[in-house]
């Protein structure tokens, strides 16, 4: 048996029933290629990870962007697509700077949106599990944040 529920702007699900097994396929594709046309990046060169990891962005680094409005509208929706989690830490990064949005600060949402146009299918597959357990993860980077000093702190619990 295969379902699917999709809409446009919602996230698309597929159940699958193998037997005793379900699979859910969580993932945003469609959002996704709508964004990189928005931003005209639909053939954009794919780029392996979402951002730099020894990238620092600071408030005032560099020239204003042209048209904050832009910046204010993509960096908004991609927070719909943190979804998947290594996109989080650089989405999170770059909504830092929604005040007064810098052209690096452009250059990360490029990068970032570089890499959904190679990844756009991606999403999260859930399943039935006959064991469960409990499992966590957590980060911390202390006082990396180079404009106020301040940490972060993530972490991920799955049971299941």
């Amino acid at each position: 048996m295969l379902l699917r529920i999709s809409s446009p702007y919602i996230i698309f699900y597929e159940l699958r029933s193998l037997g005793l097994t379900i699979i859910i396929h969580l993932s945003r594709t469609k959002y996704i290629q709508d964004l990189l046309r928005r931003t005209n990046m639909v053939t954009s060169k794919p780029q392996p990870t979402p951002m730099i990891s020894s990238l620092r962005l600071i408030v005032d680094d560099s020239d204003s962007v042209d048209n904050p409005t832009l910046y204010h509208s993509i960096v908004g929706a991609l927070q719909y697509v943190t979804l998947r989690s290594e996109l989080s830490f650089s989405v999170n990064k770059v909504c830092q700077y929604m005040h007064k949005p810098q052209l690096t600060h452009w250059k990360a949402v490029k990068r970032i949106l570089c890499y959904l146009a190679s990844t756009a299918t991606y999403g999260l597959h859930l399943y039935s599990s006959p064991n469960y357990s409990i499992v966590g993860f957590n980060d911390s980077d202390w006082a990396s944040d180079l404009d106020d000093r301040k940490s972060t702190i993530g972490y991920c619990i799955f049971v299941g």
